[in-house]
Parts: C-alpha cells; structure tokens; sequence
C-alpha cells in the first residue's frame, strides 16, 4: 500500500471496498479482458515476490532455507499455485520436525569431556558415560533416544554406567516415559546402573507419578557420580 501513496491503515478498507465492488458488479465484464492483460497484471503484481535479496540472505545466513523457497517456486511454476504451496509447507514441516525426531546427543565422560572413550573390562573401574541429550524427549525422539543409548554404551566390553543429562530436556510424554522403563530393562539385564541428572521439576513429576522403578534422580552430575560409586561400593561390599 506504501507503493500507492497510501499514509494511514484507512486506505485497506478503501481498497478492500473497491475490490468487492468489482467482484460484485464487474465479474461478468472480466471476460472481455484480454489472457495477455491477465496475465500483466499478474505478473506483475507477483515479480516483487521473487527477491534477490532474500534469496542472498538465506544463503548467507541458512542455506537449508533454501530448500524449500526454491521448490515452492519451481512447484508453482510447473504444477500450479496451489501444488507450491503444499510442497513448500510440506518442506518446511520436515525441516521443522527433523530436529526434534532426531536430537543431537553427547556421549562424555565427566573426567576427559570427551566422547567415544573406551573403557576398561571390569566395569565396577569404568568411570560414567554422561549421555546428553540436546532436546526434550518426547514421541517422534523417545525411540530414537533409547536405541542409541543402548547401542552406544551396551556394546560388549565397552559397558560402563550412564548418567542421562537431561539439563536441555525442558519436557517429556507419555511414550518417552514408557521407553525408559524399556531402557531401564536392557541396563539392568546387562548389569550395568543408569541414573538421570539434572531434571527439571515438571519432569521430576511426571517420573514421580509414573512410578518407574530403579529410577534413581540426582540434581548434578557430579552428584550422580558421587551416587553411583556409592552404589558399586555397596553392591561390590
């Protein structure tokens, strides 16, 4: 509207009261507009979409954003408007989603703060593996969660304790909560302590209500630490 002249927010209703004045009494006389007027006018009205300069942005800033700016434009050019759209929405949700199906998550050992270290064959010397899970654990990333943990620190004699960092995850769900009893279970057939640290007091409930057992919550890591030499002291007592 700032193209036209137009100071004050008044000028949309102006221009919305012209627009259906049109529709209500002109529809029939926009048959004798010629395709190539048309198709001006909505050319025209449609070439300031295509920034150069937002595309430069994207490329300098996040290129991923590229991916779907570019196939909703090639969409709408050859499968039409609404095709675009859809693929682009589409693009955008999987970009959305991704992140939170499949978290970033740290395997470090709290004394080198380094992942990947081998351990030891007499697991009561392993020192804890703090696993770090870069987001909330819920549905799309519960499974995801799990199975790599499993397959990271109950992989032959690479066994050690675990210590779930859960400083980033600000909240769980009801299959999350399910796929801990499940991981629970494989440590505890392997013989191997898991414990959380650093939970946040809406998760401290929903673990509290759901009654898992052999869930042990420490407020630190080094208090889970502390917590899990006691427990191989006493087991080894």
């Amino acid at each position: 509207m700032a193209q036209c002249g137009a100071r004050t927010p008044l000028a949309n209703l102006v221009t919305g009261s012209i627009v259906l004045l049109a529709i209500a009494f002109l529809t029939p006389a926009f048959y004798y507009i010629p395709k190539a007027a048309l198709a001006a006018v909505i050319i025209s009205a449609l070439l300031k979409l295509v920034d150069p300069a937002a595309v430069k942005t994207f490329w300098k800033v996040r290129k991923l954003d590229l991916i779907p700016y570019t196939f909703t434009f090639i969409g709408s050019l050859v499968l039409g408007l609404q095709y675009g759209v859809v693929i682009g929405v589409a693009l955008d949700l999987v970009i959305l989603i991704y992140p939170v199906a499949r978290p970033n998550i740290e395997f470090v050992k709290p004394s080198l703060l380094t992942a990947g270290i081998e351990c030891s064959s007499s697991k009561s010397d392993n020192p804890a593996m703090v696993v770090r899970v870069q987001g909330s654990m819920r549905y799309p990333s519960s499974r995801y969660i799990v199975d790599s943990i499993t397959k990271q620190c109950l992989h032959g004699d690479f066994c050690r304790p675990v210590i779930l960092d859960f400083t980033f995850a600000k909240e769980m769900d009801t299959t999350a909560i399910e796929d801990l009893y499940d991981i629970l279970d494989a440590f505890k057939k392997e013989n191997v302590r898991i414990v959380m640290a650093c939970v946040k007091d809406n998760i401290k409930c929903q673990l509290v209500a759901a009654e898992i057992p052999g869930l042990t919550v420490f407020t630190s890591i080094e208090d889970a630490r502390l917590g899990l030499q006691e427990m191989e002291t006493e087991s080894s007592g």
